[in-house]
């Protein structure tokens, strides 16, 4: 399994400019594609951990243990109180 955060690379005016935000590349096993997702933050902890949590619920849904991605609050909620 492949889990690695970093922030992108790019050249501005001969130099090198690093993006203020994080990345995450990820990829699972029994999988061929490496997935590559924003993060948000600036913040490489943050950005770890939101990269964890990721790759923890991908893990679980492969499983078959966890709901479909959205589909867990409507499932909760009464029909009635739908609108």
């Amino acid at each position: 399994m492949i889990c690695m955060i970093y922030r992108r690379k790019r050249a501005v005016g001969g130099k090198v400019e690093l993006a203020r935000l994080y990345r995450g590349r990820y990829r699972l096993e029994g999988e061929a594609k490496i997935k590559d997702v924003a993060l948000n933050t600036s913040d490489k902890r943050i950005a770890q951990q939101n990269l964890e949590k990721i790759v923890k619920d991908k893990q679980l849904e492969v499983a078959g243990s966890a709901t479909q991605h959205g589909s867990s609050s409507a499932d909760a909620a009464p029909q009635g109180l739908h609108r």
